[in-house]
């Protein structure tokens, strides 16, 4: 029993240098795809074999009771250095293409497109905010003075709610 401990402990520390070369070199392991797919969940990586890199698979238990006992920062660490090591991983798993090509203008055409509507959308809620807080105004400005202060505490939970289901941000700063 001990010897196969002593093995998922070497087979996580194999795994965990294997993480830091691929963080240093990415393009140098493109040709597992296999690893790539196996970065994508903590349990497909622990249990993730390789022949060529000398790899086996474990248990996600074990492979976590493993790491707390071999990796400095334990699982902990592992897990960080998977996730940096798949968005490294997926981004030279991607071509190369040129800014200037009509693909990338296209795109950049769509983004701003988007943006566009955003904006505008945003206005749009700005000004019925702005009219609602007109239109509150005008009626506050026509009660005696008793009714103000009910009034006004009314309208301010009725103007938060309102700029919460917006979704207006930005006015929570100015409160």
């Amino acid at each position: 029993m001990k010897d196969k401990t002593n093995k998922n402990a070497e087979m996580v520390e194999k795994k965990f240098h294997l993480l830091i070369a691929l963080l240093k070199r990415p393009p140098d392991y493109q040709g597992h795809s296999a690893l790539g797919v196996a970065l994508r969940r903590q349990s497909a990586f622990s249990e993730f074999s390789d022949p060529a890199l000398e790899l086996n698979g474990c248990s996600i238990n074990t492979f976590k009771a493993c790491a707390e006992a071999v990796v400095p920062g334990g699982f902990k660490t592992v897990d960080n250095l998977r996730l940096q090591a798949l968005k490294a991983f997926d981004a030279a798993a991607q071509p190369y293409e040129r800014p200037d090509t009509v693909r990338s203008l296209q795109r950049k055409v769509k983004l701003q497109n988007e943006n566009i509507q955003h904006l505008e959308e945003h206005i749009l809620r700005m000004t019925y905010v702005h009219q609602k807080i007109m239109h509150m105004y005008n009626r506050v400005a026509d009660l005696p003075l008793e009714l103000i202060r009910p009034t006004y505490s009314k309208d301010r939970a009725e103007i938060y709610s309102m700029v919460a289901a917006l979704d207006l941000v930005e006015f929570w700063s100015l409160t």
